[in-house]
């Protein structure tokens, strides 16, 4: 007789594999970690920031705040807007960000960032084909 406990165990233990393996939308990175080297950087760590409307219709986020992780010099980051996310992903080359936004509603789409890293602090631009406004981090200690 086959111990029920061992089969469990084993099905789960495959679907969690094979759930890590997969991009689900979730905010951790959809890099495959078994054949990627991760080069550490200075920016590693969690963040918290917000980002605030400069200029806009009046459907575009005012302000809100940023949840950001920054792995091997890579920026992630997500934000909610009543029930909108917005994902950023950005890569960093010396002390400068770009990347790129996504929001899954039909008012702002995709858009672009950029901006400035130092150890602790980071700020810059955001925009969309219908809104531009401004970002900025304090890295969490």
């Amino acid at each position: 007789m086959v111990n029920k406990k061992i089969i469990t165990t084993t099905l789960l233990c495959a679907g969690i594999l094979t759930g890590c393996s997969q991009n689900s939308g979730s905010f951790i990175p959809s890099t495959d970690i078994f054949t990627k080297k991760i080069v550490p950087s200075a920016y590693d760590g969690r963040w918290i920031g917000s980002y605030t409307l400069i200029k806009g219709d009046p459907s575009c986020p005012r302000r809100g705040v940023m949840n950001v992780q920054v792995e091997g010099g890579v920026l992630y980051a997500k934000t909610i807007m009543n029930r909108y996310v917005s994902r950023w992903q950005g890569e960093i080359k010396g002390d400068t960000v770009t990347g790129e936004t996504e929001r899954k509603d039909a008012v702002s789409g995709t858009g672009t960032f950029t901006g400035q890293m130092s150890e602790t602090y980071a700020q810059g631009h955001w925009k969309s084909k219908i809104c531009y406004g401004t970002w900025d981090a304090t890295k969490a200690q």
